[in-house]
Formats: structure tokens, sequence, C-alpha cells
């Protein structure tokens, strides 16, 4: 089974992690370490997630000093730079902060208790059998997500995910909800952001994520995500869905945007919708 899941307001992970020269380092108004925050050039397509320790590295000697830059996490206000203005003078390692911001959820709806409902499952499924076909996490910063058709308002019950060939002894993972209109994917869904330790015993079957935010309602659509937060090269697959393309898989590169994809993460979700009267 799943062994930990966190959820964290803003972030606030700490380590004790030493900077080389070259590093810089991303923090909040309290001076604590911002964990796997998105680091995207968007004008060269490129861009990275900060560590535990909030720390980053990009190719600072082949940017140009006027590349924007942009910093990006849940519960914190976007913040946009250079990479001349980051780096600063010299080899010596830098400090950003972020500015956290308040998280306004989008109307939560209060439904009295003799109302019925009704739990249906949506997404990718597990696999009628073990199949040794899947895509490899190449390392940190993967974001791979898969299209949940949900019709009507209904609110989030489970997310269940299914990693097979695990060949390291653990390695975590950030699970999102995007909202999804017209065709777009937008802003994230959820307040807090939830990360989870997944060991090799918890490899080759379906895990339910548990969920500490209650009654979150989605209206229509939206995009489940995993995101690989160890920088390892070891084979961690997860499976993709159907062959036949039954299911939109999306890939969100690092400088921020969202494509299609040719593969989608077995991840599916438990919904639970009121029921007619």
């Amino acid at each position: 089974m799943i062994r930990m899941v966190l959820l964290l307001s803003g972030c606030l992970l700490v380590s004790t992690y030493g900077l080389s020269q070259r590093a810089c380092q991303l923090l909040d108004e309290n001076g604590s370490p911002v964990p796997y925050a998105h680091v995207y050039l968007s004008t060269v397509q490129q861009g990275t997630l900060t560590d535990e320790a909030g720390r980053f590295e990009l190719p600072w000697k082949e940017l140009a000093a006027s590349t924007p830059i942009v910093f990006s996490c849940l519960n914190y206000e976007d913040f946009e730079s250079t990479v001349g203005e980051v780096r600063g003078a010299g080899d010596a390692a830098c400090t950003i902060t972020m500015r956290s911001k308040a998280y306004e959820l989008g109307g939560v709806e209060v439904l009295a208790d003799r109302m019925n409902f009704a739990a249906k499952k949506l997404g990718v499924p597990p696999p009628g059998r073990f199949s040794r076909t899947g895509y490899n996490f190449p390392g940190r910063g993967w974001e791979l997500g898969v299209l949940i058709e949900n019709d009507g308002r209904c609110r989030l019950r489970d997310i269940n995910l299914f990693i097979s060939n695990v060949k390291v002894d653990s390695f975590h993972v950030e699970i999102n909800l995007y909202d999804y209109t017209d065709g777009a994917i937008g802003d994230k869904l959820q307040s807090e952001r939830i990360f989870t330790t997944i060991k090799r015993e918890d490899a080759n079957a379906s895990y339910a994520v548990p969920l500490f935010e209650e009654k979150l309602y989605i209206d229509g659509p939206f995009v489940a995500s995993v995101t690989m937060l160890d920088d390892t090269k070891e084979v961690t697959a997860m499976l993709e869905a159907s062959p036949k393309k039954k299911y939109e898989g999306y890939r969100h590169r690092l400088d921020g945007q969202w494509v299609p994809y040719e593969l989608s993460p077995s991840i599916s979700v438990v919904m639970e919708c009121p029921e007619a009267r």
C-alpha cells in the first residue's frame, strides 16, 4: 500500500543540504525552502523543478541576461524576473523569495444530509493483466496527465494510481487536479499540494490516494496528473492507457505549456454525484 501522503499548505519542507556555488535557492518570506516549484524559461522552452531544499540550477552561461524566468508554486504568487537579475554578479549562490497568497476556493456547495450520491469510476482503470509496456520517467520534473470525463457537479472521493516495474527502494510523486474548460487546461483545483511516497513493494497493483480536502466539488471534466519528484534514471513505469487512444493524455512541459501526449498515466478517480430525484 502507499506508505505516506503529505498535504502541504505552502510547500513547507525543510532540508539541511548545502548550496553549491552555482546553485540558487527559492525561499518563502520566512526563509523556508519552497520545494518542487516550477522554474521555467518561456522564451527558450526550458525549465526545471526546485528540489526538496528549494534549490535549482540552470545552464546560466548559455542564457542571455535578458531571458525571462518565471517561478510558480501553489499557494504562492508567481514571480517573474530575468536570468540576469536572478544570477546577479559572478557565480555566487543566489536566493529568490516567493510571497504566499491566500487560496480562494471556487464555491463550495453545502448539501443536506438527505441528499443521496451515486459513485462512479472515471479515468484509466488498472490493466486487466500485468504488462511490461508503459513509459519510464527519465527523472525529476515529468508531469503527465489524463483527461477525466466528469459531467455535472460531483465531489471527488478517491484518486487511484497504478505503478509497475519499480526498481528503486522508493520514489516520490505529486498529484494535481486541473480545470479543463473548452479544450484548455487551466488552474489547479485543489488548495493543497498532494505528495505521495511509493515503495518497491507497492508496485503492480492499484492504490487509492486518500484525500484530506473533503467536499471538493468539481464542475465538468478535469485533468488529473502525476509528477515525478526524484531525479532517478532507474526504471519506474506507470502503465499507459488503451492503445486504441481511448483516453486523452497530456504532458506538462517545464515551460508551463500543456501539450497532447501519446501515453496516458493509469490514473482513475471515484466521483460521487447527486442522484436525480
